[in-house]
């Protein structure tokens, strides 16, 4: 009995699905659209959410230094940075391995070449790289930069050349 019933289910089925074949297209498409663009969205909510987790993670602030500054000062200001609870992590950078990796970057360029050898002296300064917990945190530490930029001026001079 439940055999011949399904297969009577099944028979009347298609019967009526060729009887009605314009609506059971129209049926058929809307459906097809209908998953395809729960599709869509479920994969571009999950790309958006891969794209701005990438981003979060590239955000950071760079400090840069005159050359003279005095690693002193560059080191306290770091510790001051860490010491900020919106802060993740701080990295220093020394004059010698930024002048390093720039020489690195640039061997194969004849006219660097020639540029270090008529400058004779490393034209680079220190640096930080400070970086955030949340996103929301880069303007409190920008807005500790700033006061903090005015505290280590020298002769009217600032110890930080730019940050961004």
């Amino acid at each position: 009995m439940l055999i011949t019933n399904t297969k009577r289910i099944i028979k009347s089925g298609f019967m009526n699905f060729w009887r009605n074949g314009f609506v059971s297209l129209a049926s058929v498409l809307i459906m097809i659209i209908a998953l395809f663009v729960i599709g869509s969205v479920i994969f571009g909510t999950a790309l958006l959410k891969n794209v701005l987790g990438e981003l979060k993670d590239k955000a950071d602030i760079n400090v840069y230094f005159v050359t003279d500054a005095t690693e002193g000062d560059i080191l306290s200001l770091k510790q001051s940075l860490e010491n900020l609870p919106q802060v993740a992590f701080v990295a220093y950078t020394s004059r010698e391995e930024a002048f390093a990796r720039f020489k690195e970057r640039h061997k194969d360029d004849e006219l660097m070449s020639q540029v270090f050898d008529i400058l004779g002296e490393n034209p680079l300064g220190a640096s930080l790289t400070v970086k955030a917990r949340e996103v929301s945190g880069y303007e409190a530490i920008a807005g500790f930069l700033t006061k903090e930029n005015d505290a280590l001026s020298r002769d009217s001079r600032s110890i930080i050349d730019e940050w961004w």
